[in-house]
C-alpha cells in the first residue's frame, strides 16, 4: 500500500507552517531584546564592580600616604579592567581617622551601551561610590 496524504492534510500542514513563520517573526525581537539585556546587565555588573575596587584602592591610597596617589590609584584599577577614564571624577575626603574617597563613573565607560538601538540608553546615567579606609600612622 502506498502512504498519501491527503489534499486536505496537505493543506493544513502548509497553514500551520505559515503559522509557525509568523510565530517565529513575532517572537524573534522580544528573545533579542532580552539576551541582549541579559548580557548588557552582566557587564554593568562587573563594570561597577570594578569602579567599587577602584574606590577602594584609592582610600588605601589616601590612608597611607597623600592624596596625589589616590587618582593615580583609582586610574589604573579601572584601566586594568578595560574601563574608560575620561569624564572620571575622583573626590577625597580627610577626617581625624580615615580618608574617604568617592568616584563617579559614567555608565557608558562601564560597559557597551547596546541597548541604545532600542530605546534603553546609559548615556547621561553616572555610577557613585565611596570607600573609607582608616588612617595609617
Amino acid at each position: 500500500m502506498k502512504n498519501t496524504v491527503t489534499p486536505r492534510l496537505r493543506t493544513h500542514h502548509h497553514r500551520r507552517r505559515g503559522a509557525i513563520t509568523i510565530e517565529m517573526l513575532l517572537t524573534s525581537p522580544i528573545l533579542l531584546i532580552s539576551v541582549i539585556g541579559i548580557f548588557e546587565l552582566g557587564n554593568l555588573v562587573a563594570g561597577t564592580n570594578q569602579v567599587v575596587l577602584s574606590a577602594r584602592n584609592g582610600a588605601l591610597a589616601a590612608s597611607s600616604g597623600t592624596s596625589t596617589n589616590v587618582q593615580a590609584a583609582v586610574n589604573d584599577t579601572l584601566l586594568q579592567a578595560g574601563i574608560s577614564t575620561t569624564d572620571v571624577n575622583v573626590t577625597t575626603a580627610f577626617s581625624a581617622t580615615a580618608a574617604t574617597v568617592t568616584v563617579t563613573v559614567p555608565l557608558q565607560n562601564t560597559c557597551p551601551d547596546f541597548l541604545k538601538t532600542f530605546g534603553f540608553s546609559l548615556s547621561g546615567k553616572t555610577f557613585n561610590t565611596t570607600a573609607t579606609m582608616p588612617l595609617n600612622p
